[in-house]
């Protein structure tokens, strides 16, 4: 759940009333599908014109909140987003709080708070312009930043954990009633399967780079302690002075639920966790102290307080920017859990010495078995999808699509499109195309 947001406030002046005519969804959760939901949302647009606006990704299907606004099925539709993590939006739905989206007149309010794209559109994504900065365009912030937000309460949570993974687990929320293909329409919480995976970051020392696989109980000892030597990786007690760090992501998240069940630390364990000292996400800037602690963090809009080295990162985009940052000689290196996209991130940054992606951070295998690779100077990153429907690859979990208790028929009815779209075209792994299934979250794989 991403601690509350420094350009709150200002939205007071704009007031947050749409065009009475359009219908408004808000969609919160998982910040690992928030690219398949944003790709879902665009397809699911009736032909023309749709105005967006995106915040912290260059790229709409990369942006923490995002705003879209043209016709849906014939209707004026409005749908809002603010990736809260899986299990913030869980919690979100159950005890209706209220989050931070977009204004209903973000594309009313000034041109520079939005673009507007042609659907259909390459790719069902949008690559960002400038934006609003005081009247002036900036690189590097994109539409809607200087809008401000939007207090509301969420219709729709995308969850990669099952509700009852969740410390949320009452009132039961229900799921959409998907159309399978050309078929009838069924109820079906489950919209498709996202995969995860474990990457080591960008470093110098050799005992670092020497790690290419993890193993659960590794991992357990690792984000118990927060801190452990390479050589628990390697088994080489050359690489016992070489420490090696637990980076990761915050409570409300699904990523992390699921790395904590698969690995059986519990679901819901208490760990210990580091971030870089400065905090820093710039990916060329080198990691120059030894990472730090996270101390106890206050979530405002939820009202929840993480302890000390429990917290962690809201957004998988900035976990994996954090790894992507090259560790100084001599302070070894982080490991951490992240959704394939984000992890794409962090092997994507470019070190500090300006060497390439030599020492860059990389992929790593989970009980011998990896789903990534990376080939060439431009670090062109490859998915093999075939151990996760196979079962020899089992750091995955179902996606969820789920309803708030009071949410409206109209809702309803574009939440029910939007899964169809991902469930046939835009999830990152068909459930169709599954030969394993598991009963829940870090379950037994079986066929």
């Amino acid at each position: 759940m991403k601690p509350a947001k420094a350009i709150l406030a200002i939205l007071a002046t704009f007031g947050a009333t749409a065009a009475s005519a359009a219908t408004v969804v808000h969609i919160t959760g998982s910040t690992a599908y928030r690219g398949q939901v944003s790709k879902a949302i665009l397809a699911s647009f009736d032909a023309g014109t749709v105005n967006v606006a995106g915040i912290g990704g260059a790229a709409l299907s990369k942006s923490n909140q995002s705003f879209y606004h043209g016709t849906m099925g014939g209707t004026d539709t409005i749908i809002e987003t603010d990736w809260t993590g899986s299990v913030g939006g869980v919690n979100a739905l159950v005890t209706n709080s209220g989050l931070n989206f977009f204004p209903d007149n973000t594309d009313t309010a000034g041109t520079l708070n939005y673009q507007a794209v042609t659907v259909p559109v390459s790719g069902n994504d949008v690559t960002l312009g400038a934006g609003n900065n005081a009247g002036n365009t900036s690189t590097g912030v994109y539409k809607g930043y200087y809008l401000g937000l939007n207090s509301a309460v969420a219709d729709i949570a995308m969850s990669d954990t099952f509700q009852s993974s969740t410390i949320y687990t009452s009132p039961k929320l229900t799921g959409a009633t998907i159309t399978i293909g050309s078929g009838p329409a069924t109820t079906k919480e489950i919209v498709g399967v996202v995969p995860f995976t474990w990457v080591r970051s960008a470093a110098v020392d050799q005992s670092a780079l020497n790690i290419t696989n993890v193993a659960p109980q590794q991992l357990n000892i690792l984000f118990g302690a927060g801190s452990v030597p390479a050589s628990l990786f390697t088994g080489s007690t050359t690489d016992a002075a070489t420490p090696v760090y637990a980076f990761g992501r915050d409570p409300e998240s699904g990523t992390r639920l699921t790395a904590f069940a698969e690995t059986g630390l519990g679901a819901n364990a208490t760990v210990i966790q580091y971030l870089p000292s400065d905090g820093s996400t710039t990916q060329s800037a080198q990691i120059t102290t030894a990472p730090v602690v996270y101390g106890p963090v206050t979530v405002t809009d939820l009202g929840l307080t993480f302890t000390g080295g429990n917290g962690g990162e809201a957004s998988g985009g900035n976990l994996g920017k954090y790894l992507s940052r090259q560790f100084q000689s001599g302070l070894g290196c982080a490991i951490s859990y992240l959704s394939t996209g984000d992890a794409t991130t962090a092997i994507n940054g470019t070190n500090a010495s300006g060497n390439g992606f030599q020492g860059g951070a990389a992929f790593l295998n989970y009980c011998g078995v990896g789903i990534l690779s990376t080939s060439g100077t431009g670090q062109t990153v490859t998915t093999n999808l075939a151990p996760i429907q196979n079962g020899s690859y089992t750091f995955w979990g179902y996606e969820h699509m789920l309803y708030a208790p009071a949410i409206g028929t109209a809702q309803k009815t574009i939440g029910n499109k939007i899964a169809s779209a991902i469930y046939n075209t835009t999830a990152a792994v068909f459930l169709s195309s599954m030969n394993v299934s598991r009963p829940g979250d870090g379950g037994q794989v079986s066929n």
